[in-house]
């Protein structure tokens, strides 16, 4: 198995995904799932799950990072409000890629 032996984390709702696309309903959805998944084999319980918590300014980042430890989180990969946004394009106006 992977994880036999390994210093692993499991990450929901990463920089590079969808996440900064989704409600935050289904943000929990997706949060609760995954440590449904992780709680209900033995052998996966202690696997920390990572929540990603990106989003487009500080104070939706932060009540993101809350909601995502009361879910089950252990740890948030959180992602600067800036960084966020240019990643959902909103700042390739001024940016070229060459």
């Amino acid at each position: 198995m992977f994880l036999d032996g390994t210093t692993v984390g499991i990450v929901a709702l990463g920089s590079s995904g969808e996440a900064v696309h989704l409600s935050h309903d289904e943000r929990r959805e997706v949060l609760l799932a995954a440590r449904q998944v992780l709680d209900s084999d033995a052998s996966l319980a202690a696997i920390p799950l990572i929540a990603g918590t990106p989003a487009s300014s500080t104070r939706e980042t932060i009540e993101l990072t809350r909601q995502a430890a009361e879910c089950g989180a252990d740890f948030a990969m959180v992602i600067t409000p800036g960084g966020s946004a240019f990643l959902r394009g909103r700042f390739l106006d001024n940016v070229s890629f060459r």
